[in-house]
């Protein structure tokens, strides 16, 4: 879904949701509202999204098959510098500092 730049909300932010549960995109794509909410189910899709569209926050989901969100983020934290990241997970704490 892409809003034309000129109808857009200068508060309104790209965000990249990426998590392998699709309900879990879908329940967190609807508390975004006013903002352009783009989707991935794991890493390698997230990525491709993030050559094609300035993103300007990346929450992704800890554990995904094919990839984790440690990687992506520091992936994402190396190319593309001026995105916010932030990570989420169901699982039990954990000690990742």
């Amino acid at each position: 879904m892409e809003i034309n730049p000129s109808d857009r909300d200068p508060r309104s932010k790209n965000i990249l949701l990426v998590d392998d549960e699709r309900l879990i995109l879908s329940s967190l794509a609807r508390r975004m509202r006013g903002h352009t909410v783009f989707k991935a189910l794991d890493v390698l899709s997230a990525l491709g999204q993030l050559e094609e569209v300035k993103m300007d926050l990346v929450l992704t989901d800890y554990r995904m098959p094919g990839g984790d969100g440690i990687t992506l983020l520091d992936i994402v934290r190396r190319r593309y510098p001026h995105v916010r990241r932030a990570m989420m997970s169901a699982d039990p704490p954990l000690n990742l500092a």
